[in-house]
Parts: structure tokens; C-alpha cells; sequence
């Protein structure tokens, strides 16, 4: 059999078993504040005995030990009773409100920022309490719950009122949080692993692109090219977001996904609009950029549309390249590899504008045939399919 809980007066319902209890976490634990270090003090670098944990320490239900400080000999007496233990679990509750975690041993009586709590003397599975408090159902009530202002804060007195979803056994809580934890190692992994693949994969673009390391069988000199020579630049028209629409007649591109979908080949258009009026066609082979970014790093990308006729919109720049010999991902994988570059060519101060006459001056060293840009694309390709495979099993196991 099962039971239903409402939480926060809303309509979402979570249904628990029968033998479980629904218990106030005040009824299994105690909630006890931080306390800041007196007026006109600052915390030190130099290590002293004294830690000091800030919000900004806190990460993945743990706390960061690279940037720890450490307070004065001389006030750690005024604080001494504002400590956290190994034993405890912390809960952020100004500014990033929800973050929650265990202090290693290492910092085991370690004093607590103000601006975040400590869950004390837990009359259940400590593990278990914690991911419970880093379940949706809690940071779902944390967001609601918060005071609005010039920082968000949450109320020791509303901690204190959590409803905590509680198996009787405490064999029962230990298996769950057992479960979890390993979810968790296992997440730890895939990151380590996506990481590290990204990193081969930098390692791997700045040989292959710039001709350092050739693959098998090619042996032709690279050419240096400049971009203007070899290609011809137009502007899309139009289209703002709100002239997009799921049931449109034509498919588009909207600058915006420039950053957001599209990597550096396009073989699939996720946008469709009913407007058709002068907005510019694309064709296949042509490498699309943003024009516009508030940071100049951001305009540093680069796509490869693989279709005739999408409808492209206004703040995207086409780049046409009139030599049948240029692939145009190889291409868009070498601009988004140029950063320093493209930084160079930019202008603006608050928004930042790539114009056709600024990408006229990009230089590049390029593979005198085909045949061995669609070789190195080909590499390339190969390596970011294994990287999103990572990412869609990482999603998978978060969820």
C-alpha cells in the first residue's frame, strides 16, 4: 500500500510507502545558525587551527579545501559556539540558498558562515537525511519559501518546518543513501571522463587544424589562406524569436541558436516559422556565425549548415565560400579553434559586433584538398559523438 503527501499546498502529490512517516525535520533533528566574525576583523590566509567556511566553500555536498580561510587566534573564542561537525549536515540560507552538504573530517569543528546552517544531532540515517535535502521536493520548497530581496534568505525557523519522507528502518535509509552515493560516484566518474575527453579533444584540434600532425596517407603542403580570397559574406534578415512557431511552414535559424543548439555542423533544423517575405536561403556548405555577443569570446562560433533554402535570420553572418575546395565544418571547427583571433578582429564595448569586413581578415592554414579536411571533420565528428553519448548518460543518471 501507499500514502500521498501534498507538499506546499500545491497540486503536486508524492506517494510514499505505507511504512514510511512523514516527520518535521525539527521532530528528527536540530537547526542551528552561523555566526559571522565580529566587526572590523578579516579572516586570515595563513592556517591557524581556527577553519572558516563561507557559502562560496560550498560544492557537490561537500566543501572546496583550495580556498579556505581561517579566523583570527584572537576572536575565535566570540564564534566557538557557531561550529560544525562531520557529524552535521550544512544548508546554504542567504544568497545560493539550498546547497547542501557534509563537512570532511578534516574541517570536522570548523566555524560556519552566518549565512548558512547546521542540521545537528539527526535522529535518523545522516546520508539519507541529506540527499532527501537535495531532492527536488525540498529545493522546489526552499525556492518557494525564500524571502525576496537584495538577497534571498531563508528562515531557520522554515528549515525547522521540512517535511521529511522517512522509512521506518533505519536498514532501510542506509540502503537508499548507499544507492545514491554510488549514483553519485558514478556521476563523479562520467564528469572526470567527459573532462578528459574534451581535453584530448582540444589537444587533438590544435594538431589536426593547424597541419602539426597529419593523418595517414596526406602529405600535400598546407596553403595560407585569408578569408576574403575565398569566400563571400552576406547578413540574414528578420526573424525574431516570436516569428518562430513548432507548426511553421519553413525551416529557420534563429541567431540565437548560434550559441545555444548548433555545434559545428548542421544536419538537423530544430526552428520553423511561417514568415517567408525577403528573409535570406541559405545553401548547403555555408558557415554561419553570430554577429553579436556581450562578450567577445562568445562570437567565437562557428556552424555548418548542410542544407538549400533555411530561412536565416537577422544577426547571422553567412560565409560562402566560393572555392569548391573549402569544407565548410572544417571550416567552422578551425574559427571556433581561432578564438584569439576572432577577439582581435571584433569591436564594441558593452555589445560586441562581428562584421563581414572583420571575418575578410581572418586568416587560416587549410589542407590543399577535400579529401583531407572531410579526414580531419571526420576525426572530429567522431570525437564529439563519443563526448555527447557521455552527456546524455550523465543527464540520464542526474535525473
Amino acid at each position: 500500500m501507499v500514502k500521498t503527501i501534498e507538499e506546499n499546498n500545491n497540486n503536486l502529490f508524492k506517494k510514499i510507502p505505507d511504512d514510511w512517516e512523514i516527520k518535521k525535520l525539527e521532530e528528527i533533528a536540530e537547526v542551528k545558525g552561523g555566526k559571522r566574525i565580529p566587526k572590523g576583523w578579516k579572516l586570515q590566509e595563513q592556517p591557524n587551527g581556527h577553519p572558516y567556511i563561507t557559502v562560496a566553500d560550498m560544492e557537490k555536498g561537500s566543501i572546496d579545501l583550495s580556498n579556505i580561510k581561517y579566523v583570527p587566534k584572537q576572536i575565535q573564542t566570540s564564534i566557538n559556539k557557531y561550529r560544525i561537525y562531520s557529524d552535521d549536515i550544512y544548508i546554504s540560507v542567504a544568497g545560493t540558498l539550498g546547497l547542501i552538504g557534509i563537512v570532511p573530517k578534516i574541517l570536522n569543528g570548523a566555524n560556519l558562515t552566518e549565512n548558512a546552517n547546521r542540521i545537528t544531532n539527526i535522529r535518523c540515517d545522516r546520508d539519507y537525511l541529506k540527499y532527501y535535502l537535495m531532492s527536488e521536493i525540498i529545493q522546489k520548497e526552499i525556492k518557494n519559501t525564500s524571502t525576496v530581496g537584495a538577497q534571498p534568505k531563508l528562515a531557520l525557523t522554515r528549515i525547522s518546518q521540512f517535511k521529511i519522507a522517512l522509512p521506518n528502518k533505519i536498514n532501510e535509509q542506509k540502503i537508499i543513501a548507499s544507492t545514491l552515493s554510488d549514483i553519485d560516484e558514478l556521476l563523479e566518474i562520467l564528469e572526470k571522463i567527459i573532462d578528459k575527453k574534451k581535453k584530448i579533444k582540444q589537444g587533438v584540434m590544435q594538431q589536426l587544424l593547424t597541419g602539426k600532425k597529419r593523418l595517414p596517407n596526406f602529405n600535400e603542403n598546407w596553403k595560407n589562406v585569408r578569408l576574403g580570397e575565398i569566400a563571400e559574406f552576406y547578413k540574414g534578415k528578420g526573424l525574431p524569436k516570436s516569428k518562430l512557431s513548432e507548426q511553421g511552414k519553413y525551416k529557420c535559424i534563429h541567431y540565437g541558436e548560434l550559441f545555444t543548439i548548433y555545434k559545428e555542423k548542421i544536419d538537423k533544423i530544430f526552428s520553423r516559422t511561417n514568415e517567408d517575405g525577403n528573409l535570406f536561403k541559405s545553401k548547403k556548405n555555408d558557415v554561419l556565425m553570430p554577429t553579436s555577443d556581450v562578450t567577445p569570446n562568445g562570437l567565437a562560433v562557428a556552424s555548418c549548415i548542410q542544407e538549400n533554402n533555411v530561412l536565416l535570420g537577422g544577426d547571422i553572418l553567412i560565409i560562402r565560400c566560393t572555392n569548391r575546395d573549402i569544407d565548410g565544418t572544417f571550416l567552422s571547427y578551425v574559427i571556433r579553434n581561432s578564438k584569439s583571433q576572432i577577439m582581435q578582429l571584433v569591436s564594441g564595448i558593452t555589445v560586441y559586433h562581428l562584421y563581414p569586413s572583420d571575418m575578410k581578415e581572418f586568416k587560416f592554414k587549410c589542407p590543399p584538398t577535400l579529401k583531407e579536411q572531410e579526414a580531419i571533420v571526420e576525426v572530429l565528428l567522431e570525437m564529439d559523438s563519443e563526448i555527447e553519448l557521455l552527456k546524455k548518460k550523465l543527464k540520464k543518471y542526474e535525473k
